[in-house]
């Protein structure tokens, strides 16, 4: 008994530092960074670094994983309500205080919760970077550079001329990785990592292939080579099967995933 009395403080000390790294899987809001536009956005998502915590909450409380957020609304006394996406496409309704002290309360959404949806969307970063024709992705960093998630910002003018000038989109995951190919220059982004930005250039192409051979700095040290092929290829995560399959090399690590060609 002298030997199990002596566990069970231990087995606390253990369980308490376990929390304890959970807890720093969630920065604190002087620790989240907005880009520009989301900073002077007039909608919730300014507000982002303080409702951070309880919207991670409810994205996890979701059964349908992974989860994301059709739109966030501030309300009194410190609450909020996070109108979630999960998986299997069902809608709910999360009701949390904005400390995620509580527990967060999912009810399914009705056709008024569709009504009071404004504001961008927010996808975390474990779910592959969403691709909406109409719409635009805005990043959520650390501090250190670590990607958090997307804010996609729907665009009322759905006009060509109005679309980005996107030519091709690389994408994977484990670890989640992105390459943009665009008219004004070509963006390659990494979980946890700052993007990489790179001069325009057509690919090279041979037979179904093209292939990108880039250097940020011209030092080597960011060259970056990435290769597309015109074979189907499947997202496991998105459960969705495209066009082309992609490959990028950077500093001697191989991503491997998905394309797609234009701006979606």
């Amino acid at each position: 008994m002298k030997h199990a009395a002596l566990a069970i403080p231990a087995l606390a000390a253990i369980l308490a530092a376990v929390l304890a790294g959970c807890a720093t899987l969630v920065p604190p809001p002087d620790d989240i960074r907005l880009t520009r536009r989301s900073e002077t956005a007039d909608d919730w998502s300014r507000h982002l670094p303080d409702l951070y915590r309880g919207l991670s909450a409810c994205l996890a409380a979701d059964p349908a994983q992974p989860a994301y957020a059709l739109s966030v609304v501030p309300q009194n006394h410190g609450m909020m309500l996070v109108y979630v996406m999960g998986h299997d496409g069902g809608r709910k309704s999360c009701n949390i205080d904005v400390a995620a002290q509580q527990k967060p309360q999912l009810v399914p959404a009705t056709p008024l919760d569709d009504q009071a949806l404004r504001g961008p969307r927010y996808t975390p970063a474990g779910m592959p970077e969403p691709f909406l024709r109409c719409a635009r992705n805005e990043p959520v960093l650390t501090g250190r550079g670590r990607l958090l998630g997307w804010l996609t910002y729907l665009q009322e003018d759905c006009s060509e001329a109005s679309l980005p000038r996107q030519q091709w989109r690389a994408f994977g995951d484990q670890p989640y990785w992105a390459v943009t190919v665009a008219r004004d220059g070509i963006l390659f982004d990494r979980a946890g990592e700052v993007p990489l930005h790179y001069a325009a250039r057509a690919g090279d192409p041979a037979g179904e292939t093209l292939t990108w051979t880039l250097d940020a700095q011209g030092s080597g040290q960011n060259r970056l080579e990435l290769t597309i092929t015109h074979t189907p290829c499947r997202d496991p995560v998105a459960a969705q099967t495209y066009d082309y399959r992609a490959e990028a090399v950077f500093r001697g690590q191989t991503y491997k995933g998905c394309a797609i060609r234009g701006a979606q």
